[in-house]
């Protein structure tokens, strides 16, 4: 197949018009987002994002251990005291967790906001290629983990930019596609579907 200049291999490109904000708003991580979420049990909405946890101040702590040395001075208390270690063992170990999960989530955050802004770039002077396509399909895999569609979030602005260049990178190429519709179809899964129809408009060039 020949494109519009007469070379084998390479689909006819589309400049995509991106706003002047938008890599700002992408590397702050306003417009993307890793980690868990908390639902709504009854409609499955979103509600918030888990927060990183914090440590009691050093007052707090001190107020803790002053307790604990006058109640230790009893039998009864003694054994209070030993479970309530149990417990304030296992609220470390979940916290420890926590931070863990929250700096697992950072570092895929960011890995995903690189391949999205390198993305970007292309698709701004039309010079997009398979392998920035399946760059940014990886960080999107990596990033959701073992997570569901929605542990995700990429912001509706940029969703709409990619879905807008993949029709007219369609057109362009004398093909159609339409970006998938619903109310329960998130951002995330409009996102990987523009990117697979971009993959076999590539591949129908080759």
């Amino acid at each position: 197949m020949l494109n519009a200049n007469g070379v084998s291999g390479v689909p006819t490109q589309v400049v995509l018009d991106i706003p002047s904000d938008i890599y700002a708003r992408i590397e702050s991580g306003e417009l993307v987002r890793v980690g868990s979420v908390v639902r709504n049990a009854a409609t499955g909405a979103i509600v918030k994002h888990l927060e990183e946890g914090r440590f009691p101040a050093k007052e707090t702590a001190n107020g803790v251990a002053s307790v604990v040395q006058r109640v230790w001075s009893s039998k009864e208390g003694k054994i209070a005291v030993v479970r309530l270690i149990g417990v304030a063992l296992g609220v470390v170990v979940a916290a420890g967790e926590i931070v863990a999960n929250k700096r697992s989530d950072q570092r895929r955050s960011e890995t995903l906001n690189a391949a999205l802004i390198a993305y970007l770039n292309a698709a701004e002077t039309g010079e997009v290629t398979v392998e920035q396509i399946d760059a940014l399909s990886s960080a999107i895999e990596a990033a959701r983990g073992k997570g569901s569609s929605d542990s995700v979030l990429i912001a509706e602005k940029v969703v709409s930019l990619v879905e807008g260049y993949t029709v007219a990178l369609a057109q362009a190429n004398k093909t159609t596609w339409e970006p998938e519709r619903g109310a329960n179809v998130v951002p995330l899964v409009r996102l990987e579907s523009s990117l697979s129809a971009q993959r076999r408009i590539f591949g129908a060039a080759a």
